[in-house]
């Protein structure tokens, strides 16, 4: 590994995440000095009213599908939603779009993921130290018989075989949603893990550091024992309940007290940018309207 590796950080931001998304943005900034990517298919003039004015921000356009355009996906979708199955799919377009760039490696980070600490060094160290693992990925495993891995985040070595992976995960999944209902990028990436040799180039980054939203009472400011305090974290992952509003407030409970506030009401940015996709949203199920009509 090269002494000045190049990292970049990654985002998708499709559909409606409101304040989360902005306060995920902004940790990452924060804890680390890497260009972000927020990979959306909105004018950039537009999104970049919701997200941290910082030079090191930079946009990546998707191509998403008319399915996806004029529906209500623009809102938030939790995965209770069939919706929130065809979004994450395109994961895979944007992690592939960033690899096609010169960076050494790309990190993915979900938008209910909290930057607490800057990870980099950590991840190449373990990069560094086993060179067959070609990306590290958080880890959601409950029991020992059923791993269960999670693409919230996800840290990948740009080389031959990780490319290769991301476009048989994206097909493996188009595949998947054909005969199964709501596919999910972390049931492809976990089948994947289970049933193929792709075990060997993947390592599963420890809990203990990277958690998943389960483990919020490991970081309380209560010792259950005293003087026995879980280590602080990289990041926090917001996940394992449902709504946006639970997710954010699962995010605040985790960042409270540590770091600068990050808790405000919706700015005036905010409220135009969710009047924009509003707005959009009325004019695709008119669009919609009228082809039936016609039809």
């Amino acid at each position: 590994m090269r002494q000045d590796a190049t990292v970049a950080i990654c985002f998708l931001n499709i559909n409606e995440m409101g304040e989360m998304a902005h306060t995920s943005i902004q940790s990452a900034l924060d804890a680390t000095d890497c260009p972000i990517f927020i990979g959306t298919d909105i004018d950039v003039e537009v999104v970049g009213n919701i997200f941290p004015s910082n030079p090191r921000i930079h946009y990546v356009r998707l191509k998403i599908g008319d399915d996806l355009s004029n529906t209500d996906a623009r809102l938030y979708q939790d995965f209770n939603s069939d919706l929130f199955y065809q979004i994450v799919i395109y994961k895979w377009q944007l992690i592939n779009r960033m690899l096609e760039m010169d960076y050494d490696y790309v990190i993915y980070s979900d938008t209910d993921v909290y930057w607490n600490s800057n990870p980099i060094s950590d991840l190449l160290l373990a990069f560094k130290r086993d060179e067959s693992k070609e990306i590290l990925i958080q880890d959601a495993t409950l029991l020992a018989g059923e791993i269960r891995l999670c693409m919230g985040f996800v840290a990948i070595r740009n080389s031959n075989e990780s490319v290769t992976l991301v476009s048989k995960a994206n097909e493996l999944h188009i595949e998947m949603s054909k005969s199964r209902d709501r596919v999910g990028d972390d049931d492809v990436i976990s089948e994947m893990y289970r049933e193929t040799e792709v075990h060997r180039i993947i390592g599963r980054l420890p809990q203990i550091s990277y958690p998943v939203g389960i483990f919020l009472n490991l970081y309380t400011s209560k010792d259950a024992f005293p003087g026995m305090r879980a280590p602080e974290p990289f990041i926090y992952h917001a996940n394992f309940t449902i709504g946006l509003s639970r997710k954010y407030l699962l995010m605040r409970t985790f960042y409270s007290g540590r770091g600068p506030s990050r808790v405000s009401r919706y700015s005036l940015r905010m409220f135009v940018f969710l009047s924009y996709l509003r707005v959009r949203l009325v004019l695709g199920r008119f669009k919609q309207l009228v082809k039936s009509v016609r039809d």
